[in-house]
């Protein structure tokens, strides 16, 4: 795969978390739950900052890291909320979310340590 080709992979996905993290933190917001609805929101803020910056030619590893792990960790407790709400099956695509970004994660470590070994 082509690096521009996949530099437009990484921002649909990061606009889609966006997206979706901000929108998901309507209903809890607007349900009386200010930390979860917070932390969603900052979930979303942090992706669509994150999108931003990969227009720079050097993105920060660090900061890819930190927001795919923060992207399991709010799809994961997006899911536990889910099913306490009684919800049957929507908290199956936060898990799904959860696990993709846990793929993406693990895949950005594996590749730097092969870069490294490289070079």
């Amino acid at each position: 795969m082509s690096i521009n080709r996949k530099e437009k992979i990484n921002r649909v996905v990061f606009a889609l978390n966006s997206f979706l993290f901000i929108m998901g933190a309507i209903d809890p917001l607007s349900q009386g739950k200010i930390l979860f609805g917070g932390i969603q929101l900052l979930a979303g803020i942090a992706n669509f900052a994150f999108l931003l910056s990969l227009k720079k030619e050097k993105i920060s590893l660090w900061l890819n890291r930190l927001v795919l792990f923060m992207n399991v960790v709010v799809a994961i407790a997006v899911g536990f909320d889910q099913i306490a709400a009684g919800k049957e099956y929507i908290q199956y695509a936060w898990f799904f979310a959860a696990l993709a970004s846990l793929v993406a994660l693990l895949l950005q470590i594996r590749k730097e340590k092969a870069a490294a070994a490289i070079g």
